[in-house]
Parts: C-alpha cells; structure tokens; sequence
C-alpha cells in the first residue's frame, strides 16, 4: 500500500483503516518487523525515491519540485533526513552523479 501510494497523501491513519487494525497495533508490527515506525518506513520509502531519481537525472534541477512530490515541504527538514539516510545533501548528489 506504500508503494504504490509514494505521490499520494496517504496517512497512517487511512492504512489503519484500510487493514482494520489500530495505529499502535500497526505500530507493533512494524517495530516487530522493521524496526522503525511505520511513519519512519514510509519517509524512508519516499526518501529512496528521491535518491533514485535524482541519481537517474542528475541535470535535474528541480530537486524541490520532486521532493514536493514526494510530500516533503520542509526544505530544511528534508535536508536533515536525507543527509542522515545518504551521508550527503540532495544537491550534493546531483553535483556527483
């Protein structure tokens, strides 16, 4: 459901709904099986889309476009867990790809 829900605003909560569980038991399976939040997952998710595209189009400039996309509009924020994730900004993988 993640997957193919990356440029939606898909919540944790629309999932929970979806599967008939309630957040802290979604929670548990995640942490059962992921060891991260369910909420950590799908950033995840959406940052390694991000990092993929940049890779496949390094004359893109419109990282903010795609990061929007994404569901991410705290520039800052974004930059912070990206560069947790990937050890490098954004704009830095596009200079070295």
């Amino acid at each position: 459901m993640m997957r193919n829900s990356l440029y939606s605003d898909l919540t944790i909560s629309d999932i929970c709904q979806e599967l008939g569980v309630s957040k802290r038991t979604l929670e548990y399976i995640f942490k059962d099986f992921y060891q991260v939040s369910p909420h950590h997952y799908f950033k995840n998710l959406r940052l390694n889309v991000l990092h993929q595209h940049l890779h496949r189009n390094p004359h893109s400039s419109l990282v903010c476009e795609i990061a929007e996309e994404l569901g991410f509009f705290h520039r800052g924020q974004l930059a912070r867990d990206y560069h947790k994730l990937f050890g490098k900004l954004p704009s830095k993988t596009l200079i070295n790809t």
